[in-house]
């Protein structure tokens, strides 16, 4: 919610004394976790110099099943250079009919709503088909060195089990600045459709809302020459943004697959009438209007969907931030 801690707050915590989080180091991986595993959540750091720095975020443990979770394991958000990249929007209003129920006996129930399911989150899908609720993803990390990448690998076998023998996704940050992600996944049945997609808004990063003269014009361009490249562009503003910046994505493997852009909307939930019954009133019909119904948030996707072809896949993509 927007008056809320925020999860990557600790990226730009600075320590009160040289054992807090972050050190001087160029290069850093840290993990949050609790013994159970169910609140694992990674931070990779990158400086490229002392006040130009990289950070990003990989989401493992337990999502869905959890009191407030959502259909989010294996997000990834991105900052860099004072910009988010990748975003998270945060919870639905809980006022909304049956958000705390988490069975579809009844409807609508959590993830009906958008904030909620995957299709809000920076994660991939297999046929459309909702996460596992009650998995464990456990993360790994690793810190090679300033002239390597510090990595995160989250083990995602258990959140697509009805989907694929195994899962995981790997987030990078290279020497050079880059972030990397790869997706893998084994033993899927060829023809499922596999659908990857990074979520930006721009009314959420307020070091980008002043780069913004046209609220209504797509921050995300697809080069129509080369359609497995895409760019986030700021806009320019002489007065509050002479030097917008822009990230620069890739999309390096499946050969062949091609990128699409398009607004994230929260379309309204129409709940038809149900007629009385021994001890329950009738209701009449109800339309419940979601948090960004209106486009509030001014989000938009970029993403890759295709028929997986052969049983094991491998998705790959870097996004490069430009300054």
């Amino acid at each position: 919610g927007a008056y809320t801690m925020d999860a990557l707050s600790v990226l730009w915590f600075v320590p009160p004394t040289p054992t807090g989080l972050w050190t001087t180091n160029d290069t850093e991986s840290v993990l949050f976790g609790e013994r159970s595993g169910r609140d694992n959540v990674a931070f990779l750091k990158r400086s490229i110099n002392t006040s130009l720095s990289l950070f990003a975020m990989l989401k493992g443990g337990m999502g869905a099943e959890t009191p407030h979770g959502h259909m989010d394991v294996g997000e990834f958000i991105l900052e860099a250079y004072g910009r988010r990249w990748a975003f998270d929007l945060g919870h639905e209003s809980y006022g909304v009919p049956n958000y705390f129920s988490l069975s579809n006996l009844s409807f609508p129930w959590r993830w009906t709503y958008l904030r909620a399911n995957p299709s809000s989150h920076n994660v991939f899908t297999i046929d459309n088909a909702l996460q596992d609720p009650s998995a464990l993803a456990p993360i790994t990390i690793s810190t090679q060195g300033t002239s390597t990448a510090n990595t995160a690998v989250v083990n995602l076998t258990n959140v697509y089990r009805s989907q694929a023998t195994a899962a995981r996704r790997l987030l990078a940050l290279d020497a050079s600045g880059k972030f990397i992600l790869k997706d893998v996944v084994e033993n899927v049945t060829p023809g499922k459709i596999f659908r990857w997609q990074l979520v930006y808004c721009r009314n959420q990063n307020s070091g980008v809302n002043l780069c913004y003269t046209d609220t209504q014009t797509n921050p995300i361009t697809v080069n129509s020459a080369q359609p497995n490249s895409a760019t986030v562009q700021e806009e320019q503003n002489l007065t509050t943004c002479a030097n917008p910046r822009s990230l620069r994505v890739t999309l390096v493997s499946p050969v062949g697959a091609t990128f699409a852009t398009e607004r994230l909307v929260a379309p309204d939930i129409f709940i038809p009438a149900t007629p009385a019954t021994p001890g329950k009133p009738a209701k009449p019909a109800e339309t419940v209007v979601q948090t960004d119904n209106a486009e509030a948030s001014d989000c938009y996707t970029l993403s890759t969907s295709f028929p997986i072809t052969s049983a094991n896949t491998t998705v790959e993509v870097h996004l490069t931030p430009q300054r």
